[in-house]
């Protein structure tokens, strides 16, 4: 009982502070940790009065939605211990930001459909996915290291897969990093993004030459395909790999995160910008929306493409795409090098996990 009571207040204070767009989440020393965001909890039979932009989550049973939220923070608490100091919070701060994260986590169909989204992202939490680093072997005569690692709180999948290589002088260069979270038999994935270099870092060796060779996937495939980064298309391809390993069934890429979305344009707004400023912004940060999801989703059909056993299809009203991985064991050969990719992965899977 006292740990529903402790959600609801953390529930309570959060709905009502992001109705005015302004969630302050309590740090330790450095003042409070601030969320630019508005959001319009409509709580059962309550009217709420929405602007045409305004973001509603829809809460059918507000006991129930406590119940399943204080569950949530439960396994959530545990999982992500370490961002209690690492975003130097109070044990109430980082409730509230957890539960705040679950909040700009969700796609507007999860905001319509509250308690199984919930229900879901618990699930994912518990899912046994073994994290850690191992050697590979050797690809293009460099070698090649798998990671999986825990993700902070603020991201959008629980995890992050990335592959590694190395060259005998030092030299190395880290395919673009894959988001995603774990439920039964299907992968949620949610980006597939290059991990930021310091400014000024020039293309080393490995890089260089990794650059030339992966071009070799783009042989004979239609142009209208070739829209998708081959750094992006390998990494994907040894994610996928290491999941076929483990009978996974389909992967599934949710399109939009509406919450997210607005919170960068109220964030930025909150910097007392120009309205010439704000509109330049605004330009820039829906081109940059447009073209993560057009790659994220051209990414899954361009696999697709390479792999016939796959079937892929968009569902309009959930907003994701789904990549099923068809015939168990199903290995395809053909004269494009994403083939000899596709074969490296061995038998070690990196994502050891039970599937239930």
């Amino acid at each position: 009982m006292e740990t529903i009571e402790k959600t609801n207040k953390i529930v309570r204070k959060v709905f009502e502070e992001a109705k005015q767009g302004k969630v302050e989440i309590e740090c330790v020393e450095l003042g409070n940790w601030t969320y630019h965001v508005k959001f319009l909890p409509k709580i059962e039979d309550a009217k709420v009065q929405k602007g045409d932009n305004d973001i509603v989550v829809i809460v059918p049973n507000y006991e129930n939605f406590v119940k399943l939220v204080d569950k949530y923070l439960e396994s959530a608490t545990k999982f992500y211990s370490s961002d209690k100091d690492y975003f130097m919070l109070t044990n109430e701060g980082f409730e509230e930001k957890l539960f705040m994260d679950l909040m700009v986590n969700a796609t507007n169909y999860d905001l319509h459909n509250i308690e199984s989204y919930i229900e879901k992202r618990t699930k994912m939490l518990n899912s046994n996915v073994k994290t850690g680093n191992y050697e590979a072997g050797e690809f293009a005569g460099l070698k090649v290291s798998f990671d999986v690692r825990k993700n902070h709180s603020n991201l959008e999948g629980t995890h992050k897969f990335s592959v590694k290589f190395s060259d005998d002088e030092g030299n190395e260069f880290v395919l673009p990093e894959i988001t995603f979270s774990v439920l039964g038999d299907v992968c949620f994935v949610y980006a597939v993004q290059n991990k930021k270099q310091k400014e000024g870092t020039s293309k080393n060796a490995v890089q260089k030459k990794l650059d030339r060779y992966f071009r070799k996937v783009n042989k004979d495939v239609p142009e209208e395909l070739q829209n998708v980064s081959p750094n992006a298309l390998v990494a994907f391809t040894y994610f996928a790999e290491q999941l076929k390993k483990q009978n996974a069934k389909a992967m599934i890429a949710p399109n939009f995160m509406p919450i997210r979305y607005e919170s960068k344009i109220a964030s930025f707004s909150a910097l007392n910008k120009t309205e010439e400023e704000k509109q330049e912004f605004l330009a820039k940060h829906n081109h940059d929306q447009s073209n993560i999801t057009n790659k994220f989703m051209n990414l899954l059909i361009r696999y697709n493409f390479h792999f016939s056993g796959t079937e892929i299809s968009y569902d309009d009203n959930t907003q994701t795409m789904l990549l099923e991985f068809g015939e168990k064991g199903k290995r395809e050969s053909g004269d494009n090098i994403i083939f000899d990719i596709a074969s490296f992965v061995d038998g070690k899977s990196q994502l050891e996990r039970t599937m239930n």
